[in-house]
């Protein structure tokens, strides 16, 4: 079950990524335009825009202006609180959830009020979001129960849109991730085809999703062990998104699985850039990136700089905050810091055997020693 949960953080309207080109923001809406559907769409769409390119503040000046206007239409609470989960799930540090658990509350609210004036496939697709939302923050705070039943209703809406318009196909990539979640459970008996194949429709017509469903394809292919059909996904959200911590981060795994050593260098090296722009840097996905580093120089046989980068995998190790940061979506911190340590006894670099200097070398004998 812990699997369903975790592929689920995926749903809708959670890309990113750095290095977009600023655009002027045209805010300037009435009341008057409050029964304009196309104009929300619009802005939603921008909103989108601004997420998938990380420019977090832009995408906060629209759900406001939303908010303002359109106050008791979901959406723009919906985008604020979406854009706090992408800030905490995809950069790995817990820096918003109060702001989070307040505005998809409301948004749920919202949302279920929206569907009693009209069932609409859009509306039960927003309330289904929302439900997505919150039950993958619950999750991430051990509340499983909670978490478990919302996941369900959250299917529940994704379903019934789908069923009152299948020209809208957007609810398919929740539905994707469900049957790759059941998967990961035996006696659940996920279809993976079947998952593919709604990514594909989800791909090639969502309204909103498109982007997300590239990187949910990767994500399956990722843990079916298709590497190659994987990395093929990911060449082409790396032409669209070549600054995504999630893009990157990826990217990295599937060269080194290529045999690709010296494009991961320069993708993990990309990937500690855009994590130490972040606002909150984390730790333990720093620790991670230059673990990959120093793997891949040890592999080499270019010691000194894989003793450099173990040494800097293991400082981070030691400032790792776990009241405050996150897990990715493969592998622990507990996993991380094991993987530190094989690599260290591999190499035996407490030993002095490929030490750069006594200083270097503390950091390490002090990690393999607790």
């Amino acid at each position: 079950m812990k699997n369903i949960l975790l592929s689920l953080s995926f749903l809708v309207f959670s890309n990113n990524s750095n290095g977009a080109q600023n655009k002027e923001i045209n805010l300037n809406i009435s009341s008057e335009s409050a029964t304009n559907s196309v104009y929300i769409e619009s802005l939603v769409q921008l909103s989108l825009d601004y997420l998938n390119h990380n420019q977090f503040d832009s995408v906060f000046a629209i759900s406001k202006k939303l908010q303002s206007v359109f106050p008791q239409d979901p959406k723009g609470y919906l985008i604020e609180a979406n854009a706090c989960q992408v800030m905490m799930r995809d950069y790995r540090v817990r820096i918003q959830e109060e702001r989070f658990e307040k505005q998809i509350f409301h948004a749920i609210k919202l949302a279920r009020d929206k569907l009693k004036e009209e069932k609409t496939a859009e509306n039960y697709f927003f309330l289904g979001s929302a439900q997505g939302y919150l039950s993958f923050h619950q999750f991430r705070k051990g509340q499983w129960l909670k978490a478990l039943n919302g996941i369900l209703k959250s299917i529940n809406k994704f379903r019934r849109a789908y069923s009152v318009d299948k020209n809208f196909v957007d609810p398919l990539l929740g539905l994707a991730l469900y049957e790759y979640g059941k998967s990961k459970v035996p006696l659940l008996g996920g279809d993976l085809d079947k998952a593919i194949q709604y990514l594909e429709k989800v791909e090639g017509g969502a309204k909103y999703v498109a982007a997300d469903a590239l990187y949910s394809k990767q994500l399956v292919y990722f843990q079916m062990e298709e590497f190659e059909k994987a990395l093929t996904v990911n060449d082409r959200i790396y032409a669209r998104y070549p600054k995504s911590a999630v893009c990157l981060y990826n990217r990295g795994l599937l060269l080194e699985k290529a045999g690709r050593d010296e494009d991961a260098i320069e993708t993990w090296k990309s990937l500690i850039t855009v994590i130490e722009a972040f606002v909150k840097p984390s730790n333990g996905y720093l620790a991670e990136c230059h673990y990959h580093l120093s793997k891949i120089y040890f592999e080499l046989g270019q010691s000194e700089k894989a003793v450099h980068q173990l040494n800097k995998a293991v400082q981070y190790v030691s400032r790792y905050k776990p009241e405050e940061e996150l897990d990715g979506p493969y592998v622990s911190f507990k996993d991380v810091k094991k993987a530190i340590r094989k690599l260290n006894a591999k190499y035996d670099i407490a030993n002095g055997n490929h030490r750069s200097s006594a200083k270097q070398s503390e950091a390490v004998q002090a990690l393999v020693a607790q």
